[in-house]
């Protein structure tokens, strides 16, 4: 194994895993504003806006770059896979038992504030 590669691989198993909503927060907002369309619309336009706004990072030695998130280790949040858990789970994510994830402060604050204009609105 080469030296960048063995870079490569370290940084993989000694970043911690972050919960990220960034896709989350996009569809969201994109579903939000534009209600009155129908299921196959918003998801297109909600792909779209993913595509233009996600952030991309390029890690030092990396060859082919791209990920489904910014993070190292990230893992998505996007309501497509269901929100129900969130409401139930995401505040447990670094504490569970199995398959742990950082969560960062304000995440949880941003799904509590959508949570509380739903049942406001």
């Amino acid at each position: 194994m080469n030296e960048r590669i063995q870079l490569l691989r370290s940084n993989i198993l000694t970043s911690k895993r972050w919960a990220s909503i960034e896709q989350a927060a996009i569809i969201t907002k994109t579903y939000q504003e534009n209600e009155q369309e129908n299921v196959s619309v918003k998801r297109a336009l909600a792909f779209e806006q993913a595509l233009a706004q996600m952030k991309i990072a390029v890690e030092p030695g990396e060859l082919i770059v791209g990920n489904r998130t910014c993070g190292i280790r990230a893992g998505v949040v996007f309501p497509e896979s269901g929100s129900s858990w969130v409401d139930q789970e995401f505040e447990t994510l670094p504490t569970r038992p199995q398959d742990t994830f950082e969560v960062h402060p304000e995440d949880i604050e941003f799904f509590s504030r959508k949570n509380q204009a739903v049942l406001a609105g």
